[in-house]
């Protein structure tokens, strides 16, 4: 029977370790991956989440414009009517809507009606961004989302 060296009962405790290191850093790797794919798709629901809510105001204006359209009443009270719909509409149950025209003037804004009628083309979040601009370029652009 060959007598093992110290040697060569290390150089097997240093595979073993070298092993189970591998395992431990592809297990990091594979957490890391999954979790950026779980925020992609968290991310993912909630931009399609929020412009299934920008439609549904979207289209409660468009249905004030078609009355008016037929004559219910004039443009002027089927703005008033749309607004006041809109400012009205909440989302889970703290969140609202609020509307721009390509000035940058607010047309609806939820919690502050004060606000209404002021151009806030200037307006910038605490990190800089000019996000008014930014949602009137994708508005002019048919679409998409601004983080701010």
């Amino acid at each position: 029977m060959q007598k093992k060296s110290v040697f060569q009962s290390k150089s097997v405790m240093l595979q073993l370790l070298a092993l189970v290191g591998l395992a431990a850093l592809g297990l990091v790797v594979l957490t890391v991956v999954a979790a950026n794919f779980v925020k992609q798709e968290k991310l993912d629901a909630a931009i399609v989440k929020t412009r299934n809510l920008a439609e549904a105001a979207r289209d409660v204006a468009t249905e004030f414009h078609a009355r008016a359209e037929k004559g219910e009443f004039d443009q002027a009270t089927a703005k008033k009517l749309a607004a006041a719909a809109i400012r009205g509409m909440r989302y889970d149950q703290v969140e609202y809507f609020f509307v721009y025209d390509y000035t940058g003037t607010n047309v609806v804004l939820g919690p502050r009606p004060e606000r209404e009628g002021k151009n806030a083309i200037d307006a910038k979040d605490s990190n800089g961004l000019p996000y008014i601009v930014k949602m009137l370029e994708k508005a002019r652009a048919g679409g998409g989302h601004v983080f701010y």
